[in-house]
């Protein structure tokens, strides 16, 4: 069962942040227009009422203001008070798509705001900003923004990356206005390819694609390398291969990572492959070594 929502609406009054014992919050409402019947007027006018908690609640306070755009990613629900008119909530930090969709509107994103959605894995000691569903409809939102190519690389300014000695930007498998922010926000691009024939011919058309964003908004890219992705023993598999081996010779990744039930089973499982000691794992360690190893004698990578 899913409760994802994005609203986009204008303020109806200055957001004040308030304090509880352990936390901040900030209530607000928002205007949104809604088609009316046909025959009637366009639109008429609903109503929302919103609550964002601690560094969102801070950065809605300090930027926002009445008659302000924004957009808002979260859930609804039906809150729950306790017979002293507590209120029961969790904590809610904006995701990526949300950080997108801000921009789109706004034309700028603030490093606050990115900041406050930046999350961390105790387990391997790493930052992330998940995205949601959301994520692939936003792309009809890019597609009207001024200089949506760059969107990614304004969220992802100096202030952010500068605390980082990586940053990893998970595309979608389609060439896409997502792809094209990846790429533009990128110094360096690492290619997964399935050993099949469509995937082989999905290489070509990115290899275009990426040639296009060199010459006209990334001149500092470059690839890092092809990786050949869920190999199979099988005759398709390996003509994929050699033909890979042939064209890319010094660009292609030694390591390759094999087709197997552990990749979705790690998923489900919420366990990551690279600190278990199945075959799998052991495949991801032995790339992320290759890329590393690549990195340092590279020198338009930052040490």
């Amino acid at each position: 069962m899913l409760n994802n929502i994005i609203i986009m609406g204008r303020l109806t009054a200055d957001p004040e942040l308030k304090s509880t014992e352990n936390s901040q919050f900030c209530r607000f409402s928002i205007a949104t227009d809604r088609p009316k019947k046909k025959g009637k007027d366009n639109f008429e006018t609903d109503f929302f009422n919103c609550i964002s908690w601690n560094s969102l609640a801070k950065v809605v306070n300090l930027y926002y203001h009445k008659g302000d755009m924004i957009v808002l990613g979260g859930h609804l629900r039906n809150n729950k008070y306790d017979k002293d008119d507590k209120l029961h909530v969790s904590d809610e930090k904006p995701s990526m798509t949300y950080l997108i969709m801000t921009a789109c509107m706004n034309g700028k994103v603030s490093p606050e705001l990115v900041k406050s959605a930046i999350r961390h894995c105790d387990d391997i000691d790493v930052d992330y900003i998940p995205a949601d569903l959301n994520l692939a409809g936003s792309e009809t939102m890019m597609s009207t923004a001024l200089s949506r190519e760059t969107i990614l690389r304004r969220i992802l300014s100096e202030e952010i990356s500068r605390n980082y000695d990586f940053i990893l930007i998970d595309s979608l498998p389609s060439l896409g206005t997502l792809l094209v922010n990846a790429l533009a926000a990128a110094d360096k691009v690492l290619i997964p390819v399935q050993t099949q024939k469509f995937s082989m011919d999905g290489l070509a058309a990115l290899e275009n694609l990426y040639e296009q964003i060199r010459d006209t908004i990334n001149p500092n890219l470059s690839i890092l390398g092809i990786m050949p992705a869920m190999t199979e023993r099988t005759t398709v598999s390996k003509s994929a291969m050699k033909k890979l081996e042939e064209k890319y010779v010094e660009l292609l990744f030694k390591t390759s990572i094999s087709k197997s039930v552990e990749a979705q089973k790690s998923c489900e499982n919420k366990v990551q492959l690279c600190i278990t000691e199945c075959r799998r794992g052991m495949e991801y360690a032995q790339l992320t070594s290759e890329i590393l190893s690549r990195c340092r004698n590279n020198t338009n990578i930052a040490q």
